[in-house]
């Protein structure tokens, strides 16, 4: 009897073993199934590459910079000596070639001073005349006295040494007191010539500060000259795109007041970044086109050709 129980309870437990499984099966069965319906209906995963493209050029043939036009050289004539104007001989938008004389100073004062010094310079040249010929005696009297040998004393041979010396000191005197005349009189003719302002280059008159009749002082200005050996135009790249602009590139340049269009080619860049605006300076030389005011806001573009699509057009 007991051997009898014994069985049936190792057959109970089997049969709950075979029941837990099949349950397990069937769940494990479903599950396999939702995970598969998940992985078909969602998007495959994005795989890394393993080298990445290479950048594309960061620089477009319609890309603008905003730039100023500029002349070669601009300059304030000033007077380089203290005086009053006593004439302007140009006017605003006058042209004007090198040397060519732009305005003068009163030299009535130079003038006085030179007659002065010149007065001096030929009271010293006669002095320093006579010192030489008494230099030339006391050689001659020396050379005499020498020839006689012993029949003079070596006291009188003495005394004609001394003064031959003492005239050539005196002559060296005289000699530098002209080189201080003619010194102070060459000054004196390069602060008169000075009072003759002249042009530095070939240009055209921007300003006129002052009139006939003001007192200046060194360093004031006195016109505002422009040169006429070309224009150019000045703008700024930012740092990412600076690589591709370079020397001799041609650019289209166009001023927005007056919609004027011109050519250009790319002269000087700068080697450095602004820290501030992180931007490269470019100078662009203007070869084409008329009428391009200094200091006229201009737009840039990498395109040379003049049917190239505008900038300004793109502003509208």
């Amino acid at each position: 009897m007991t051997m009898l129980r014994r069985r049936r309870a190792l057959w109970s437990l089997i049969g709950l073993i075979l029941g837990a499984a099949g349950v397990l099966a069937i769940y494990l069965q479903r599950s396999s199934g939702v995970n598969a319906a998940r992985q078909a209906s969602s998007p495959p995963q994005a795989t890394a590459l393993e080298d990445p493209l290479p950048p594309t050029d960061v620089i477009l043939p319609q890309q603008c910079y905003l730039g100023v036009v500029l002349a070669r050289e601009t300059t304030d004539v000033v007077a380089a000596s203290d005086g009053r104007i006593l004439e302007i001989d140009v006017f605003i938008g006058d042209e004007v070639t090198r040397h060519q004389r732009l305005a003068i100073l009163d030299s009535e004062a130079l003038d006085h001073q030179l007659t002065i010094e010149r007065a001096g310079l030929a009271t010293a040249e006669a002095e320093q005349r006579r010192i030489a010929v008494e230099v030339e005696r006391a050689e001659q009297e020396l050379r005499r006295r020498m020839a006689l040998g012993d029949l003079i004393s070596e006291q009188e041979k003495e005394s004609s040494t001394f003064q031959l010396e003492g005239a050539k000191a005196q002559l060296e005197v005289a000699n530098a007191e002209l080189a201080q005349i003619r010194a102070r009189i060459e000054q004196l003719e390069m602060r008169r010539e000075q009072s003759k302002i002249r042009a530095p280059f070939d240009g055209k008159v921007a300003l006129r500060y002052l009139d006939a009749g003001a007192v200046v002082t060194t360093g004031t200005p006195i016109v505002r000259l422009i040169s006429s050996a070309g224009l150019l135009t000045r703008f700024a790249v930012p740092a990412e795109q600076a690589a591709a602009i370079t020397v001799n590139l041609p650019v289209r340049i166009e001023i927005e007041t007056s919609r004027i269009v011109a050519r250009g080619v790319v002269e000087h860049i700068s080697p450095e970044i602004d820290a501030a605006s992180q931007m490269v300076v470019v100078e662009a030389r203007i070869e084409t086109g008329e009428g391009f005011p200094v200091g006229a806001i201009a737009r840039v573009s990498a395109a040379g050709s003049e049917d190239s699509p505008s900038c300004l057009a793109s502003r509208g």
